[in-house]
C-alpha cells in the first residue's frame, strides 16, 4: 500500500542515507505515494456516494456514443504505443438518463483495464448497440490474459487483484466503480473471461427515449 511505501522509504533513507541528493529522493518518493493514496480515497469516497445513488442534480440525458467517440480518442494513443487496435463499434443511437461524469470514468476504466491486460498486437473492441427498446449494451471485449475462473467472482470486490493483474498497477478499486456507476443508474455488469484468450465485460442500462428539446 502507498502507506507502507512511505513508511518504507522513510525508515531506509533514515537508517542508511547521508547525502541531501538522497533526502530530497525520498521527499520526492513520498509525494507520489501520498497522490497515489489520495487517488485511492477519492475514489473510495466516490464509490460509497454513488452506491447510495446519483444525485438528480447532476443527472440529464446522456449520449453514450458520444462518451464512446471521447474515450476511444482518449486511449488512442495508449493502444497506439502497445501496438494494440482499439476498434469501436456504434451500431444505435444510445441515450440514457444520468451522471455523465461518471459515465465517462465508467467508460474510461473499462477501455484502460482492457488495453493494460491486452499485450502488444492485440486487439480490444468497444460496441455500443441497443437491446430491444428499453436497454442499451455496452461492451468491452480484449484478447488478452484474461481472468481465472476463481478470479471471477470477485473481481468487483473493493481492491481485489487477482495473481495475474498485480504486476500491473493499479488499487483494484475501478471494477468496483464500474459496477457502483452501472447499478446506480439502474443497469449492471457482468463478465465473461478466459485464461489466455480474453475477456469481455457488459454493461446493461435501461435506455431512454431523445427529447429534441434538449
Amino acid at each position: 500500500s502507498p502507506i507502507a511505501r512511505i513508511r518504507g522509504l522513510a525508515e531506509v533513507t533514515l537508517t542508511k542515507s547521508q547525502s541531501a541528493d538522497e533526502f530530497q529522493q525520498m521527499a520526492a518518493s513520498t509525494i507520489e505515494e501520498s497522490d497515489r493514496l489520495l487517488e485511492m480515497i477519492n475514489t473510495m469516497l466516490t464509490i460509497s456516494r454513488t452506491e447510495a445513488g446519483v444525485h438528480p442534480d447532476r443527472c440529464a440525458q446522456v449520449d453514450l456514443a458520444a462518451i464512446i467517440d471521447s474515450a476511444c480518442d482518449l486511449f488512442g494513443p495508449l493502444a497506439e504505443d502497445k501496438s494494440i487496435e482499439l476498434r469501436k463499434q456504434i451500431h444505435d443511437a444510445a441515450h440514457v438518463y444520468g451522471d455523465q461524469r461518471m459515465l465517462q470514468r465508467m467508460a474510461a476504466n473499462l477501455i484502460d483495464n482492457a488495453i493494460k491486460y491486452t499485450d502488444a498486437g492485440g486487439l480490444v473492441t468497444i460496441e455500443l448497440r441497443r437491446d430491444g427498446a428499453e436497454c442499451i449494451l455496452l461492451t468491452v471485449t480484449d484478447n488478452g490474459m484474461g481472468i481465472a475462473p476463481e478470479d471471477q467472482v470477485k473481481i468487483f470486490h473493493r481492491f481485489y487483484r487477482g495473481d495475474q493483474s498485480r504486476s500491473q498497477s493499479g488499487s483494484g478499486l475501478g471494477l468496483s466503480l464500474v459496477q457502483a456507476v452501472a447499478r446506480a443508474h439502474g443497469g449492471d455488469v457482468r463478465v465473461e473471461s478466459s485464461p489466455q484468450k480474453g475477456t469481455r465485460f457488459t454493461v446493461t442500462m435501461p435506455a431512454i427515449a431523445i427529447d429534441p428539446k434538449t
